[in-house]
């Protein structure tokens, strides 16, 4: 009867550890680096194979984090260029992850000219206790005052064998030439190869 009461114990704490959700900092010893990564273009339906997620300002100067799963559903919002960050739109994700492709990127967007970007990018597998690592990197970058860009983080990400990942972020903020910045939530998603 020992033995069973342990073995509910420890399901239950596993349980509640899965569906609390925690706020977790994150250190390296390897320091972020900025480099020059490639600009690219994609489109709307290869925007689908990641996470999107749009930051909008409240009227308390606070930021409301929205995740989309389908880009199509993201709003179209006014571009301002007041000096201050309305709203700012983040993806990261696979450009059309096939068998044959499998670069990652991220694109950004806001209705600022935007400075630069910094942030963690990375994927793993779908695993909640020892899931493995398939990309894990800073980046650093800057925007040359775009409002909307795209930029290479790899040219061919080795998931293996797998037909799912989680494709995620930490750390990410973004800093206007204003000098106005915002920072996004840590989020991932789960991707399913096409």
């Amino acid at each position: 009867m020992k033995r069973f009461l342990k073995i509910i114990t420890s399901f239950s704490i596993i349980a509640c550890m899965m569906l609390t959700p925690v706020h977790a900092f994150a250190s390296s010893s390897k320091a972020t680096q900025k480099v020059l990564l490639p600009e690219i273009e994609v489109t709307a339906a290869q925007l689908s194979d990641g996470i999107t997620v749009l930051l909008t300002r409240n009227d308390d100067n606070t930021y409301t984090q929205t995740i989309y799963t389908n880009p199509a559903d993201v709003p179209m919002l006014l571009a301002t260029a007041d000096g201050v960050i309305d709203w700012a739109e983040f993806h990261l994700g696979f450009k059309d992850w096939t068998n044959y492709s499998n670069e990652l990127y991220f694109n950004v967007s806001s209705d600022e000219p935007l400075d630069k970007i910094e942030g963690k990018a990375y994927v793993k597998s779908t695993s909640y206790l020892n899931p493995e690592e398939y990309y894990s990197d800073s980046f650093k970058t800057n925007l040359y005052g775009s409002s909307n860009t795209g930029r290479q983080l790899s040219s061919g990400v080795d998931t293996k064998d797998a037909t799912k990942v989680r494709v995620g972020f930490k750390d990410v903020w973004l800093m206007a030439i204003s000098g106005d910045y915002c920072v996004f939530k840590n989020d991932s998603v789960i991707v399913e190869k096409e």
